[in-house]
């Protein structure tokens, strides 16, 4: 059967991709250039044309990896909390004022009972003007500070006892709230997964339908309320602004657990990328390279993906071809292509 084919430029190189590796036929060579077994391509190339064309392999690192809680996240609107945050600020700074007259009245008060009392030097009815706006005040100071009080248990019922208190010392996080330089995120857990303590720092994974990643969030507090479509254990996660993270945005959130296993870093310039999904070729020794499928659900921060040892396919002992792997692509995609043509 002949393969089907289209034109895909890769490094400068045009090339055949083809759409159904499963039709190709193998060649009947000891060393045939492409050989497929299952999903595994392994492609042939000469030694010399390994070294010319600059192709190098490495083992990859191994880095602590820990166990991944995936969770639902989504971009809180921070309007309402702004506006509760500000509203309080407003009503604490009149009660400062009221405070500080109280204090003024308080003392004229004192002043003016001591003339009174001694000799009579201000009159009866000056004194009692005086108790009367020292009454008056205190009154006022009373009830301003009870709106404070409600204004802080608003915040405290809708967002926690961590931002209420945020609030009230008037903290560096409450700055950039006002400020808008961090975001709010709501991180949910699935219904039948818990954390016991969950862990100061969680990665955004996908941005919806932008597939992008990479984004820190910082824990903050847990979640008063549970959302009533997910019924999970949530958590208030906060982000910079100057990520991508946009207020009412659905995002996949990754948690790690305090499981810690040893994993392996994969570098990005040993991936490739063919039809939606990502590859890397295993360098099997003498001109041998095999295509693996490569798991993307966990990013590096500082490029590429961290996996777990996958005894029979990746570890951290195995070779894997980390510069010019698109080269290796375009030598599978040309020798599979004259393959098929070789079966006319």
């Amino acid at each position: 059967m002949k393969a089907r084919a289209f034109w895909l430029p890769l490094v400068g190189l045009s090339v055949f991709l083809v759409l159904n590796v499963a039709d190709i036929a193998v060649a009947d060579d000891d060393d045939p250039p492409v050989s497929v077994l299952g999903a595994e391509a392994t492609v042939t190339v000469s030694p010399e044309a390994v070294t010319k064309s600059g192709i190098a392999s490495a083992r990859p690192s191994i880095v602590p990896w820990r166990k991944l809680v995936p969770a639902y996240g989504y971009v809180l609107n921070a309007t309402q909390l702004i506006t509760l945050v500000s509203d309080y600020a407003d009503m604490k700074a009149r009660l400062e004022s009221m405070q500080a007259q109280q204090t003024l009245a308080r003392a004229k008060l004192d002043r003016d009972k001591g003339l009174y009392r001694d000799r009579q030097n201000i009159s009866q009815e000056q004194f009692q003007e005086t108790t009367a706006r020292f009454q008056s005040n205190s009154a006022m100071v009373k009830a301003e500070q009870v709106r404070v009080n409600n204004a802080l248990n608003i915040i405290r019922q809708q967002f926690g006892s961590v931002i209420s208190d945020a609030t009230e010392k008037n903290t560096i996080f409450i700055t950039q709230l006002l400020q808008q330089q961090v975001v709010l995120v709501k991180v949910t857990l699935p219904p039948d997964t818990d954390l016991p303590t969950p862990p100061s720092q969680a990665d955004v994974t996908d941005y919806g339908n932008t597939g992008g990643h990479g984004t820190m969030l910082h824990y903050l507090s847990p979640v008063t309320m549970t959302d009533p479509a997910i019924q999970g254990r949530s958590f208030f996660y906060f982000a910079s602004a100057e990520s991508q993270l946009v207020a009412g945005m659905n995002v996949s959130v990754l948690l790690p657990t305090e499981e810690e296993r040893p994993g392996i870093r994969i570098p990005a310039s040993a991936i490739i990328w063919l039809q939606g999904k990502s590859w890397i070729y295993r360098d099997n020794g003498h001109g041998k390279f095999t295509r693996l499928p490569l798991t993307t659900d966990v990013p590096d921060r500082e490029g590429g993906y961290l996996i777990q040892d996958t005894p029979g396919q990746i570890t951290h002992e195995t070779q894997i071809v980390v510069e010019r792997t698109q080269l290796l692509l375009s030598e599978e995609f040309r020798a599979q292509l004259e393959s098929g043509d070789d079966d006319d």
